[in-house]
């Protein structure tokens, strides 16, 4: 077995891209003047991880692997980067939140109830602590069902590649 460092290495990527997408959020005012944007804009960062990812296992599958990728090393691939990230988004957010945007949490919670949300239930959803969960267990889950569906197509590219070169045309 090959060591996972590599992907490792892919999850550190995966953490500083999250520590700038939420400064840039911030910058162009996704946290104040049009945070009626943010719970869509915000989305798009899922293609950061989702394309550091694949890149990851591309390496490991092409140049690891000499070319076949296993589905367990496929998805351990993902879930190194996967574990990595999630372990570093909980103090990722803290550092943004103490540091860069220290109103985040307020301007969010203010956002809730102007939009016709509860104060309370407001101020439970924008917690640090509920925060640092939902940020620490997002990347693992949503990072292995990524590496199942990217280790699916990695092996599928093999064997079609395999098949075209049994069967020139």
């Amino acid at each position: 077995m090959s060591s996972y460092l590599y992907e490792a290495r892919y999850g550190l990527a995966v953490a500083f891209a999250l520590l700038v997408w939420i400064t840039l959020e911030y910058q162009v005012g996704l946290h104040t003047t049009h945070i009626a944007s943010h719970s869509i804009v915000t989305n798009f960062f899922a293609i950061i991880p989702i394309y550091l990812m694949w890149r990851a296992l591309k390496h490991r599958r092409d140049v690891l692997e000499g070319g076949q990728v296993l589905w367990w090393q496929g998805i351990t691939s993902g879930m190194v980067i996967s574990v990595v990230a999630g372990a570093l988004a909980a103090p990722t957010m803290w550092f943004f939140t103490k540091f860069i945007n220290p109103g985040f949490y307020q301007a969010m919670i203010d956002f809730a109830v102007a939009s016709g949300e509860k104060r309370e239930i407001a101020e439970a959803n924008f917690h640090p602590t509920v925060y640092a969960i939902q940020s620490t267990l997002s990347p693992v889950i949503m990072g292995f069902l990524t590496s199942v569906i990217l280790t699916a197509i990695a092996r599928f590219q093999v064997e079609r590649r395999t098949k075209s070169a049994a069967n020139p045309s």
